[in-house]
């Protein structure tokens, strides 16, 4: 490639270009900020290598630019790196306040891959120290009133994927780079408004594929080494005396030859273990990579080129597409899951020389001209506006190397951009070459030479790079053509528009600020940007490249882009160029307007109603340190210590959040359908109430769990409400940030009391959206946002978070919604005499006096003029979350069965996003909590009524159990239930089921009695008749199974928790279940407001239920031997029971409902106490040393 630079450097090329240049537009360089519209976008630039450093520091992984110039440091002109660069990875905020000074308007930067994920993957670990950087980075922009522009990849691919599979010469890097552009469009999205994709894919293709100068290539391809040797031996013939000679004189590209071939250069390592290359007198900062700790998750860091051998006639080809369909796969992401809610738009950034034809006389030059461009700009530029490539590639390529795209490809990067940023510097003049002396390639496939003079005359001033000539008018023409060529064209941002000049380190700092070149250079494109406007081409910003001097890539420090003069011999120190003061006048006029830039919040203030309950539960804890003494009495007494359990069993209790958490309009939460079935049929609850309040965990749980601790238990098992995080239910309608921040809160708080959260997804609190728009459950669109979600909270909360359930009691959500309809979203009506004595009658204790208080502060009634009941019944009947009603038909023979299904598979996506993605480097585990009755047999010695037993054990255990162990239904189901009804799984469904959990989620309460019936035809079509069995509390005699609880369906049953885990777990499914947790064992009673709080807290009952259960558990563990790891107690403190309100209470702490919710313990908080001081009283003694009292 004739690059015109050979020979051409005498100061009288200078004085002809000065003569013969063609004159600037319209003969005016007097460009003001007032000839732009008021809200055009004025920015400057950097990117993540070249600016960022700190290569070693903030958790930052490897990327192939690191390994490039560590290894091969001969392939950098001067022999640098990165690895410091500019340091604004510590200097942000200075740089930020000067261009705030300077008055711009925005700032384009680049996420580094590797900072964010250090192996390339959500899969191998998320940095939260590159997400908090990059946060503070946006939050002190915004804060400034800068807006920022924010590019995902500027060349800095994570080493690890191009040892894995070669980087993007692999379809693989599609996903990678798709998840994630996700995660920044997550962490940052609420911010960022101007999201490009990838900057320059020309550049990457080209220079690492084809020319081979960049990484991942070791070597230089032949082609372009044999132009380089014809370059040197030029160089060499014009210029026979070295000696002496200013070697940056020299063009970049020839300069870099040399230094790899002939070793040209030398280096000295400083006593502070700086390394600094010396140059010819250059001198730059190298900081190494000393510090960086390296595993091997990434393979071959020492001898990274994964793919020593290249095919140099189709790897930049498919680079290219790879790189195309990462993009579109981004904008996909972008556009389905965060655009309606963010507001954002996404593009972008193509970059290309303007090429006019050698001889404008020529058809033959003029077509190659055009050529020229179209495999510059083109190349990447028509796939995303009509889906296919130039035609003259597709001319000149063979089939074999640039292959068409898919239809669902061509459809997919069709139309992928909401603008189009164009990165231009520079032109060249083109003619044809129909026969190119060149290898293979895209070098030769283009059939074009390049050159920088025509005769004599070179198109425009030689810059500090040899590539660069300054040609203002290019701009204008690129514009022009790219506007008539692309029909329909977003609007157009200049993302990149600069000039350097050599790096002269004989200069002072005051003299090398004297650019008056870049200023010309400025005034003059600006011009030509204003005459394209002019002419209707629409274009909205420019930023000028670049904000400081940093490391240009192969020719490291040896220019210098900036507008702002970086002293890389005194601390990185910057200061203003003229350029840097001219813009600083040029936009002083600008006001700077953000539009839709929201701040994001980092912390929450929780708010405590009542501090001197606090203090009065605080001294109740108190008096709970026991002796030794009392411990051994405490044994002797309960017949169970808690040292008769593993020492490293867990002990915890749960909640669920529209159960307990409250909160309802607070913190940006959305509707779920609980929210909606309590508000708006207020009859279908015993008592008319709802979980607006339920018992404020929202801002009590920072009291609560500081109890919890004070109590002993090990941990703490709460459920996320989906809508919290996900208002509207899809990410493609918004993340609730306010939300995260409750939650990361509630579980740091979890971990600061030494315990260990356990997650619960989904406990049947569905966003109503995904109800009205979907049908919820029914339909299998849901099975993919439920994945979204729990997607979400991986990456949110998984840091922490080691214990995930999916779901909590799919069959209670499956048989009470869509069999019996007690529960949303089909829910029935209550009969009208309950429900009027539900909406009317006034609990016995209350007086006059003492009703107001209560309906003010107890969440026991639905009040028409609650301002959250408004809230709620308005956002539940209106469309803003949603462009559709529900489906009113109910199908009973099939509904359920089809929402268990799809629970199912919800489940399954979840639990293989986590093991795929997330489970490697989190080290977590997932399951499922699953809920179950144990069935005896009506009668003991009836054959059919102990096969009944079992059938309904099959019908609710079985019905989620054994598609998780085994991919398919049990065999009672299937022979019982139609076909048509309960269909079977797919393969890939079957085999996504099998094996999706670590661990078991039990949730036991009681037991009833099933007999056979063959004839069901007075039950309802469906789940209930298909199992053709009748079920009873009582037993022939009439002898209830155990005592009545506060609930109608409950009736304590100790034997049948041990029946559970060993007849059905252990002998039916064998060791095909892994660890078991009992993630709910509790009992309720009536809630009597007759009585004293006081009077309410002695629950003996309870203490008595959890004895019982915890010795049938002891038993199944011991005698045989069933894997239990865990107890967990239901629930922590009464709270909103479903569809009896707050009629009855589980608590194992008291709640004042008239009261500000006050909490006091139970006689079973105070049992609990002391039974769980047993086991942390023993672990003191085991911890002291030999002799210690």
């Amino acid at each position: 490639m004739d690059n015109g630079s050979t020979g051409l450097w005498p100061a009288i090329l200078d004085k002809v270009y000065e003569l013969m240049n063609p004159p600037s537009a319209d003969g005016d360089l007097k460009i003001t900020r007032n000839d732009f519209p008021p809200n055009f976008v004025f920015g400057t630039g950097t990117s993540a290598y070249q600016n960022e450093g700190a290569a070693a520091q903030g958790g930052k992984g490897p990327s192939i630019w690191d390994t490039f110039t560590l290894n091969t440091p001969g392939r950098v002109v001067d022999g640098s790196n990165g690895n410091m660069a500019t340091d604004m990875y510590t200097r942000f905020k200075e740089d930020i306040k000067i261009m705030k000074k300077m008055g711009f308007d925005a700032y384009r930067f680049s996420i580094s891959w590797p900072r964010i994920l250090p192996r390339g993957r959500c899969c191998a670990g998320i940095n939260q120290e590159g997400i908090d950087y990059y946060n503070n980075v946006i939050d002190t922009l915004i804060e400034h009133g800068i807006e920022p522009y924010v590019t995902l990849f500027h060349w800095d691919l994570p080493q690890c994927l191009q040892d894995e599979y070669e980087g993007f010469l692999s379809k693989r890097v599609v996903d990678d780079f798709r998840e994630y552009a996700e995660l920044c469009f997550w962490e940052f999205g609420d911010r960022v408004k101007h999201w490009i994709t990838l900057n320059e894919p020309t550049t990457y293709s080209i220079q690492g594929y084809a020319a081979c100068t960049f990484p991942p290539s070791q070597t230089p391809s032949p082609t372009f080494l044999s132009a380089l040797i014809s370059s040197v031996r030029d160089f060499f013939h014009d210029h026979p005396a070295m000696q002496g000679f200013d070697i940056t004189s020299i063009p970049s590209t020839i300069r870099s030859l040399l230094a790899s071939l002939l070793h040209s250069y030398s280096s000295d390592t400083y006593t502070d273990g700086t390394n600094v290359v010396a140059y010819r007198g250059v001198f730059e900062p190298t900081q190494l990579l000393s510090t960086f700790l390296y595993d091997d998750t990434c393979t071959n860091y020492n001898n990274y080129s994964s793919k020593p051998k290249t095919d140099q006639t189709k790897d930049v080809y498919i680079v290219g597409r790879n790189l195309l369909l990462a993009h579109a796969a981004a904008v996909d992401s972008y556009r389905k899951k965060f655009q309606e809610h963010q507001e954002g738009k996404i593009g972008i950034t193509l970059v290309t020389h303007w090429l006019e034809p050698l001889n404008e006389r020529d058809p033959d030059d003029i077509k190659a001209a055009k050529r020229g461009v179209d495999f510059m700009l083109g190349w990447f530029l028509e796939p995303i506006v009509s889906g296919k490539y130039p035609q003259s590639m597709i001319d000149n390529v063979p089939t074999e190397n640039l292959a068409p795209f898919t239809k669902s490809e061509s459809e997919m990067v069709k139309g992928s951009y909401d603008f189009l940023g164009l990165n231009y510097y520079t032109a060249n003049y083109a003619s044809n070459d129909p026969e190119p002396d060149c290898a293979d390639g895209y070098f030769k496939d283009q059939h074009i030479k390049l050159h920088t003079r025509r005769d004599w005359t070179p198109i425009g001033k030689m810059a500090g790079s040899s590539w660069l000539f300054i040609v203002p008018w290019g701009i204008y023409k690129l514009l022009k053509h790219t506007n008539e060529t692309y029909k329909n064209l977003p609007p157009i941002y200049i993302t990149e528009n600069g000039v350097d000049e050599r790096s002269n380190h004989k200069l002072t700092a005051h003299q090398a600020c004297d650019d008056t070149m870049r200023v010309n250079y400025y005034q003059e494109h600006l011009t030509y940007v204003r005459k394209a406007m002019d002419e209707h081409v629409d274009i909205r910003g420019y930023f000028a490249w670049s904000w400081c001097d940093n490391f240009e890539w192969t020719e490291g420090y040896s220019v210098r882009f900036g507008i702002m003069y970086v002293d890389f011999m005194n601390d990185l120190k910057r200061y203003p160029k003229k350029s840097a003061i001219w813009f600083s006048k040029f936009l002083k006029r600008k006001k700077k307007v953000i539009v839709n830039a929201k701040k994001r919040q980092n912390t929450k203030t929780t708010d405590y109603d009542d501090l001197d309950a606090l203090d009065f539960m605080e001294k109740q804890f108190s008096s709970m340190s026991i002796s030794a003494t009392e411990i051994t009495k405490a044994d002797s007494t309960c017949n169970i210590s808690c040292n008769q359990f593993p020492n490293d069993f867990v002990f915890g209790v749960g909640t669920s959040a529209y159960q307990h958490e409250g909160g309802a309009v607070k913190g940006g939460r959305g509707p779920s359908i609980w929210d909606v079935f309590a508000l708006n049929a207020p009859g279908r609850i015993d008592d008319g109430s709802n979980g607006n309040v339920a018992a404020d965990m929202y801002t009590k749980y920072k009291d609560d769990i500081k109890m919890m601790k004070s109590m002993g238990f090990d941990a703490y098992r709460f459920s996320i409400s989906w809508s919290r995080i996900l208002p509207g239910g899809r990410l493609s309608l918004g993340v609730n940030k306010d939300g995260i921040d409750y939650y990361n809160d509630l579980i740091n708080t979890i971990i600061a009391n030494d315990m260990t959260p356990f997650v619960t997804l989904f406990h049947f609190d569905l966003p109503h959206s995904l109800q009205q728009e979907y049908d919820g459950f029914l339909s299998r669109d849901v099975v993919e946002f439920f994945r979204e979600f729990a997607e979400l909270c991986f990456w949110e909360f998984g840091d922490r978070v080691k214990y995930w359930i999916t779901l909590n009691e799919p069959w209670s959500y499956a048989h009470n919604g869509y069999v019996t309809r007690q529960f949303p979203p089909l829910g029935r009506d209550l009969t009208a005499a309950r429900r009027s004595a539900a909406l009317t009658s006034t609990p016995p204790a209350l007086t006059k006096s003492t009703t107001p208080k209560m309906m003010n502060y107890i969440p026991c009634r639905c009040r028409p003029h609650d301002e959250q009941h408004q809230y709620l019944k308005a956002a539940a009947a209106s469309n803003q979350f949603s462009s559709s009603g529900s489906r009113l038909r109910w199908d009973p023979a099939k509904d359920a069965y089809t929402v268990a299904r799809n629970l199912l598979l919800a489940h399954a996506e979840a639990f293989h996003a986590y093991r795929t993605k997330f489970e490697e480097h989190q080290k977590g585990k997932i399951g499922i909590a699953l809920n179950s009755v144990w069935c005896e047999p009506y009668k003991k010695d009836d054959a059919d009524d102990i096969e009944a037993a079992k059938r309904a054990m099959d019908f609710m255990f079985g019905w989620f159990l054994e598609p998780v162990l085994t991919g398919q239904y049990p065999k009672r189901m299937r022979d019982y239930v139609p076909s048509e009804n309960l269909a079977p799984f797919s393969d890939r469904e079957a085999e996504m089921l099998k094996g999706s959990i670590d661990f078991l989620g039990i949730n036991y309460y009681t037991a009833i009695y099933a007999a056979n019936n063959p004839n069901p035809r007075d039950v309802q079509e469906g789940h209930s008749r298909d199992q053709h069995v009748k079920f009873s509390y009582t037993d022939p005699l009439g002898t209830l199974i155990g005592p009545q609880a506060g609930s109608e369906w409950l009736h304590i049953y100790p034997d049948g928790l041990y029946n559970l885990l060993t007849k059905y777990v252990k002998d039916q499914y064998k060791d095909k279940v892994p660890v078991i947790y009992i993630t709910e064992n509790g009992v309720d009673e009536k809630n009597d407001y007759t009585l004293t709080a006081k009077d309410a807290c002695a629950d003996s009952m309870r203490e008595d239920y959890h004895k019982r259960h915890l010795l049938k558990l002891l038993d199944a563990m011991n005698k045989d031997k069933v894997n239990v790891k865990g107890y967990f107690a239901w629930s922590w403190c009464d709270n909103f029971e479903w569809t009896e309100g707050y009629t009855v209470r589980f608590g194992l702490i008291y709640v004042d409902y008239m009261n500000y919710l006050t909490r006091y313990p139970k006689a079973s908080a105070i049992w609990f106490a002391k039974f769980l001081a047993t086991k942390k009283f023993v672990r003191e003694q085991k911890k002291q040393e030999p002799g210690q009292k």
